[in-house]
């Protein structure tokens, strides 16, 4: 059926070029063969597109800012990045050799996309979370660029799932806040993900290719063979492909663009790279936090450097990672990522650890997952004992899952991926059977601790460590969540001090017997390497500084916690973030403690609320005026704008003005027949006929944007993309109807499932540990490997002292992985990192100049727009890229800035040298507070009128012996509004630099 729809899909773009070739050929046609390889030549000069895409899902306040200006300190890199790479490409066109300019190779393209689930309250409006993401945009733009920033008005689009925003950034890259209502599609990450992958690969990056060939065929002169074109097809959306990058993201992820560019450098390196994660630090604070940064810090350190210098990393993150949109556009990859769960142990795959799975997903096609230990991101680990206990809770049974279906594919993945061998399968066996076996390891030890301490017989020591590990057990078989976790924190505590006393019963057999005995020199090795993989991260030593707190809670970690995951395999919620945090329910979980001081509290919030109110209520008096006027202001200018579209303008009053705009001639292709590859399904959408209105709520509901909190356009989406929405979400992102019977189904079957793993670890750690204690109770094999002065020697059982080494060989690999991943790491740094050539001139380090004078002129005070029309105009540009994007898949297809040509080199570099003076001038003026200069200086740069930023700007240039007088009127002449704010300023500061 899928083979079908392709070749009826090649069929209509065959028939299509064959007419128009005939048509401007004279029924003639030329057989000239092109050299196709030219296009797999460009693979490398194609710049990197990046999307941002970013999954929200009740994230706090400052996890929102956190996450924006992330994405705002992108944007302004990529906009310097952007203009240097125009510069270098238009100079090099030019022929000027004397400066030694080169293009620069680390420009890419960026758009940021936010998928926010769960966006809608049952009344159909956006919740308080949307609300307070609204409220918090500008401000992340003011707290990136230092100065306050109003963004564009956003453009509002009513969509089968729920809402679309469109913010044009300040560097004019365009952001996309998708609002998910769960009652018209399918929640949570696993979906989200699938949502943003199949429309920006699916849809955008087909029609972009569509498009262009169907362009191309339609201006050729010469004629070209069908077959041909259809081959450029297939070679133009490979190599796209292979240089599209979609940046999975988190709510409360923070970044710098630099680690972003290091990921990009990975998948440049290698086109079989399909993923590249970077190094999570985790943030917050309290013993839970300080625990996971030790812990993560081991398993970036050793761990995932092992994984990536033996094989390829199984796992990365979701919360900041790279991946290849042509990896994912595999049919195995994506087709399979949408598959719904079958049987019980594909909901712990699926749902509970979607990263880790897409990741398998990725290797057993043969494509590589890569670690960059310099790509740095921030994220909020969990604060309190119960959400950490239910995040890994998830991330546990579905690593094992993982794990276990790589390894029991494993012929087929060595076979299929060149970079596992079966060396990595090996480690990979290990590591799962040290896993396996870790909590009778963990019981083992301490009764070995009881032995040396209290000098407890063998028996009495075992029964001692296992009966608090028996009980947990049977507790979480038989009592609800509430009371496991509370005995799991009780048992942590307990075992914090038997810990303690493990410690000292090393401490008591390196000194009693010899600090040469086995458990002693494992300790110290491990401590050893430990220390020394924290001096080759000198940035991130002070995790050690948690080691300690670690040590002392491994059984917690390592005991109660897998007690605790696989008794609770058949619970398979989200566990963290599962509800809002509304007032209500947070009263509802209120302790003893909470509920005696509430009362107290509640006063202090009252009589703060009464003390404010009168303040409150004249601020939003004003605000409303304002908003009103504004809004007065803007209906009053309004003018009709091309396209069949309806205009909504919304303002904070709920009120909205309608305007039908009549039919405009707009250019369209002339194909009849849109196709769109969606990882082999193939959507057919006829152009030239409406599709009938859907008439039910879920595509014209428009509640939400007449109540909206954020104040822009309401424009209809072009059909084209609103045909494919409705298509995709019908087909694939439907919310899944209640079946009870099929839900008591799953249940019983992850009920089953539970008691089978459970019985089964439960009978393999008992197996390890009575073959243990019979070899120590009897000692029938006993090794004698050191011989004190005095006469005595050191034994121990011979099966105790294999799985010392095997422990011991397993950190070894790890430690020499991390030595190899350190190298690697040194030089990738040093490649990109730009080292002045003294025995060249200066004109070597254009590039790095001209990236100077972009930077510098971000100092500079945005260029507002004062009059309506101006804004009027801008706002129809931003609109016009938008359809641009809905209709060919790019924006820049209704034309380029409307800007001079960048001035020579010689002015830049001589208006950089004097902005920067002016800059420090500015600095040491505003810091000196005993002139009467400074409280000016200061009136002037808060100042939010025009009228303070020109007297700033003409300061400027009286500073440098320029005319005033016809400043404006230059700017007003080339004025461009295409660009954004950022764009305009730099306009702004190249015709500056003629004048040096």
């Amino acid at each position: 059926m899928e083979d079908a729809c392709v070749a009826n899909c090649r069929a209509n773009l065959s028939r299509k070029i064959t007419k128009w070739s005939l048509l401007q050929n004279g029924l003639e046609t030329d057989n000239k063969q092109r050299d196709l390889n030219e296009e797999t030549k460009t693979n490398s000069t194609i710049p990197p597109l990046v999307y941002a895409c970013a999954t929200m899902w009740h994230e706090t306040r400052f996890e929102m800012v956190q996450l924006l200006k992330s994405l705002f300190r992108l944007d302004e890199d990529q906009f310097n990045r952007a203009e240097t790479y125009k510069f270098a490409k238009e100079e090099k066109e030019k022929g000027t050799n004397e400066t030694n300019l080169h293009v620069p190779e680390d420009y890419y393209e960026f758009e940021a996309h936010i998928m926010f689930d769960d966006a809608f309250n049952d009344e159909g409006r956006v919740n308080d979370f949307v609300k307070t993401f609204a409220s918090v945009i500008n401000e992340s733009a003011s707290a990136v660029h230092g100065e306050a920033i109003e963004l564009e008005k956003p453009f509002l689009f009513n969509t089968i799932y729920g809402g679309q925003v469109i913010y044009r950034l300040p560097g004019g890259n365009l952001m996309f806040i998708h609002l998910k209502d769960k009652s018209k599609i399918r929640h949570k990450k696993r979906w989200s993900q699938v949502m943003y992958m199949y429309y920006l690969l699916g849809y955008r990056l087909t029609t972009e290719i569509s498009h262009k060939i169907l362009k191309e065929a339609e201006e050729n002169s010469t004629g070209v063979e069908v077959s041909e074109s259809l081959d450029d097809f297939d070679i133009k959306l490979k190599t796209k492909a292979e240089n599209t990058f979609l940046l999975a993201l988190d709510g409360d992820v923070d970044f710098t663009p630099g680690s972003v560019r290091l990921l990009i450098d990975r998948m440049r390196k290698d086109e079989r790279v399909g993923a590249a994660c970077g190094r999570i630090h985790p943030i917050g604070s309290g013993p839970i936090v300080w625990y996971q940064k030790f812990e993560y810090a081991v398993a970036h350190w050793l761990q995932k450097a092992t994984e990536h210098v033996l094989g390829c990393v199984l796992c990365s993150p979701g919360c900041f990672s790279l991946f290849r949109g042509s990896a994912l556009m595999d049919n195995n990859v994506m087709k399979k990522y949408t598959l719904l769960p079958s049987e019980a142990s594909h909901h712990l795959m699926y749902d509970q650890g979607e990263d880790r799975w897409l990741c398998t997903l990725l290797l057993q096609q043969g494509y590589r997952v890569d670690y960059s230990a310099g790509a740095d991101a921030f994220t909020y680990a969990p604060e309190g004992f119960n959400e950490y206990f239910n995040q890994r809770k998830r991330w546990g049974p579905s690593t094992l899952a993982n794990i276990m279906s790589l390894l029991q594919d494993s012929k087929n993945t060595v076979k299929t991926n060149s970079n596992i061998s079966w060396l990595y399968i090996f480690y990979q066996a290990s590591l799962m059977v040290a896993t396996l076996i870790g909590p009778a390891t963990i019981l083992m030890m301490i009764a070995g601790a009881f032995v040396a301490v209290f000098g407890t017989d063998l028996v009495m020591s075992y029964i001692a460590s296992l009966i608090p590990a028996i009980l947990y057990f049977i507790i979480c078989v038989t009592c609800s969540k509430k009371i496991q976790l509370i005995v799991a924190q009780i048992l942590s505590g307990l075992y914090v001090i038997i810990m303690m006393v493990v410690l000292v019963g090393v401490i008591i057999t390196a000194v009693t017997e010899s600090p040469f005995h086995p458990s002693v020199v494992f300790l110290i090795g491990i401590v050893a390497i430990f220390v020394f993989a924290a001096l080759c991260h000198p940035r991130e030593w002070s995790n050690l500084i948690f080691g300690f707190l670690y040590f002392i809670l491994v059984p917690s970690g390592f005991l109660i916690l897998i007690i605790y995951s696989l008794c609770n395999l058949n619970d398979v919620s989200w566990g963290t973030r599962e509800s809002g945090t509304s007032e209500a329910k947070v009263k509802q979980k209120k302790g003893v403690l909470s509920k005696i001081l509430y009362p107290y509290h509640k006063l202090k919030k009252s009589l703060s609320i009464s003390r404010n109110s009168e303040k409150d209520a004249y601020i939003n008096l004003l605000k409303s005026m304002t908003d009103v006027m504004e809004q007065s202001k803007m209906t009053k200018k309004r003018t009709s704008s091309e396209g069949d579209l309806r205009e909504v303008i919304v303002d904070t009053g709920n009120k909205r003005e309608e305007k039908e705009t009549e039919n405009s001639k707009a250019q369209f292709m002339p194909s009849t027949v849109f196709f769109c590859f969606i990882f082999g399904h193939v959507i057919l959408i006829k152009t030239h006929q409406k599709v009938k209105e859907v008439k039910s709520n879920k595509d014209s509901g428009t509640g939400w944007i007449a109540n909206c909190v954020f104040p822009g356009t309401y424009t209809e989406m072009k059909e084209q993309e609103a045909n494919f929405w409705r298509i995709f979400v019908n087909e694939y992102l439907e919310p899944i109807k209640e079946d009870k019977d099929k839900e008591k189904k799953v249940e019983e079957e992850l009920r089953e499932l539970r008691n089978n793993v459970c019985g089964g670890m439960a009978l393999i750690n008992l197996l390890w540990i009575s073959v243990n204690f019979l070899f120590q109770l009897r000692r029938p094999t006993v090794v004698t490997f050191v011989k004190l002065e005095n006469g005595e020697e050191i034994k121990t059982d011979i099966l105790g002292l294999l799985f010392i080494i095997f422990f011991t060989l397993i950190l070894l690999i790890q430690f020499c992985g991390m030595i190899m991943h350190r190298w690697g790491t040194f030089l990738h740094l040093v490649a990109i990192t730009e080292i002045p050539n003294p025995f060249k001139s200066k004109g070597g380090n254009t590039v790095k100049e001209v990236r100077r004078f972009c930077k510098v002129t971000q100092a500079d005070q945005f260029v507002e727009i004062t009059s309506e029309e101006e804004m009027m105009k801008e706002q129809k540009y931003i609109k016009q890229q938008i359809f641009s994007l809905q209709e060919t898949g790019r924006k820049d297809n209704v034309g380029h800035y409307e800007e001079e040509s960048p001035t020579d080199l010689a002015s830049i570099l001589r208006y950089t040298q004097t902005r920067e003076r002016d800059l420090n001038s500015m600095e040491a003026t505003r810091y000196n507070k005993n002139t009467s200069k400074t409280e000016e200086a200061k009136r002037v740069r808060f100042a939010g009128t025009a009228e303070a930023k020109r007297n700033i700007r003409e300061t400027i240039m009286r500073n440098r012996g320029m005319e005033t007088d016809n400043v404006d009127t230059q700017q007003g002449e080339n004025f461009s509004y295409s660009g954004g704010l950022m764009q305009r300023r730099l306009c702004r500061s190249k015709r500056d630099a003629k004048h040096f």
